[in-house]
């Protein structure tokens, strides 16, 4: 069974000390990219929770600002990629 940062405390103590403090940096990449704050605090929260899966996988001593700047990157094409699958809805003055 593949161990994750959510059943291991030592791995989980890690992924804290190590991301958390790089969440600001991430937010401004992340507002950057969508121009808008909510949608910047979305796609900060999805990298987390990707990031936190996917930690036991990252190899320490490689550098992890790279690591997740690529999942924040991803995470944000992935988005916009399926906002362009959804059928735009366009609001005519009746609808208001």
């Amino acid at each position: 069974m593949a161990q994750t940062a959510q059943d291991d405390p030592a791995l989980r103590e890690r992924f804290e000390r190590d991301v958390l403090p790089l969440l600001p940096s991430l937010y401004g990449a992340a507002l950057r990219l969508t121009r808008n704050p909510a949608d910047a605090e979305d796609l900060v929260q999805e990298t987390y929770l990707r990031a936190f899966r996917g930690f036991a996988g990252f190899q320490e001593g490689t550098n992890l600002k790279a690591w997740l700047y690529r999942i924040l990157t991803n995470s944000f094409i992935n988005i916009y990629r399926k906002k362009q699958r959804e059928p735009q809805t366009v609001e005519g003055p009746d609808d208001a």
